[in-house]
């Protein structure tokens, strides 16, 4: 992929826009809820902190290449790299502080899923954000270097 097609405002507001519209969906259908067809259940739950992990590492480029300039262009690959991964995680570990807000304020409510799955299910979380960043950064760092 270009990477004036992965800096564009219109590749990052859409990719938002499929993790919000897949998510109600999922949200509405139950694709969260374990069952016999998803074995445990959490693996829809997986794909979207791939692809939410893949979205911080593109809004943080977006930020240091359009806007911002969060990390130099001029900097080192290897540090715009890991201040990508960086942002990935702070961004994964306040949306686990949130699902666990979530649970605090709203889980004994009949008709709400709880969002924790204990630890086990926090941490499959984080490592799926951090893979689906580095898979975006990876992307884009590439892409840069084509430019």
């Amino acid at each position: 992929m270009r990477a004036r097609t992965l800096l564009s405002p219109r590749f990052i507001i859409g990719v938002l826009a499929a993790i919000v519209v897949l998510h109600f969906l999922a949200t509405y259908f139950r694709w969260y809820e374990p069952s016999p067809v998803s074995a445990g259940g959490w693996r829809i739950d997986w794909m979207f902190h791939a692809v939410g992990g893949f979205w911080i590492a593109g809004l943080f480029f977006y930020a240091s290449y359009r806007g911002a300039n969060v990390a130099a262009p001029s900097s080192h690959p290897l540090y715009i790299g890991v201040c990508a991964l960086g942002a990935v995680a702070l961004a994964g570990v306040l949306w686990e502080f949130f699902e666990f807000w979530i649970d605090a304020t709203f889980g004994a409510l009949p008709h709400v899923t709880r969002q924790q799955g204990g630890l086990h299910d926090t941490m499959f979380d984080l490592a799926f954000d951090l893979a689906g960043g580095a898979v975006g950064t990876l992307l884009y760092l590439v892409a840069l270097q084509r430019r």
